[in-house]
């Protein structure tokens, strides 16, 4: 595996398209003070997924994008591509390059590619596992640290030991299981706040049910109890009639018999 190209286009001094091809073995940049090769390094941490803006000597992410100049306008969006060879599978893509693509908008939106595919910080920092490369790793050694390494206590010389041994995977695997566990617990604990709640939505309901049970018993009673008093309401008028009649009837007859 090693670096075979990068592509600027847009981050800082480089406005127009650029590519820096790497051969194997060592490659020199040389230039004088202010021609932009230290702004090919913060290019290349950059694109690994640097996010502290301090190590980018920048203060805001708009000024990682071209700004413009007298005789250039400032352009919309920062891109920077780097390729890797690939053809030993040292990272877990099947293909001969791997190519990692950052873009900043004037907006503050960017995104991430691998291989043209969208992806996340987080696909980014997992890619570069155990290669030896990446942002907090010291493929990329800035001024003053070699210095910083040489005078480190043997206790501070770990974090550079456990880097160069590959311990630093296993330490972003154990901070994303933690992460991923106290995720689980915040999940859990708002899961429990809806049952208690939920809980208490179902005493009231349960509440209400008993109400509308004891509702719809009593209407079915008072339904029952009017239609049986109907019933013997409807006897009795029935009985009065039958009187009325014989009475009637018998009224009748008496007339007809004074009649004759």
């Amino acid at each position: 595996m090693y670096l075979k190209y990068l592509d600027i286009h847009g981050f800082k001094s480089f406005a127009d398209p650029v590519r820096i091809e790497f051969k194997e073995g060592i490659t020199v940049i040389v230039g004088p003070n202010g021609c932009g090769k230290t702004n090919i390094v913060e290019a290349i941490l950059w694109v690994l997924g640097e996010k502290a803006l301090s190590n980018l000597r920048s203060s805001s992410s708009t000024d990682l994008i071209f700004s413009g100049s007298k005789t250039r306008s400032p352009l919309g969006m920062a891109e920077v591509s780097i390729t890797f060879d690939n053809t030993k599978r040292i990272f877990d893509i099947d293909a001969d390059e791997v190519k990692v693509t950052r873009k900043l908008f004037r907006d503050g939106s960017g995104e991430f590619l691998i291989n043209g595919e969208n992806a996340r910080l987080k696909d980014i920092k997992r890619l570069f596992l155990d290669t030896g490369l990446g942002v907090s790793t010291y493929s990329i050694l800035k001024q003053g640290v070699v210095e910083k390494i040489i005078h480190s206590k043997p206790e501070d010389l770990r974090v550079f030991v456990d880097e160069a041994i590959g311990v630093s995977k296993y330490q972003f695997q154990k901070k994303e299981a933690e992460r991923n566990i106290e995720k689980s617990l915040e999940d859990l604990n708002r899961v429990e706040d809806i049952l208690h709640e939920v809980k208490k939505q179902l005493s009231s309901m349960e509440y209400q049910a008993r109400k509308a049970k004891k509702y719809n018993e009593l209407v079915d009673k008072y339904k029952n109890l009017k239609i049986n008093f109907l019933l013997r309401k409807y006897d009795e008028l029935n009985k009065k009639l039958k009187e009325k009649n014989k009475e009637w009837k018998k009224s009748e007859e008496e007339w007809v018999s004074l009649k004759e």
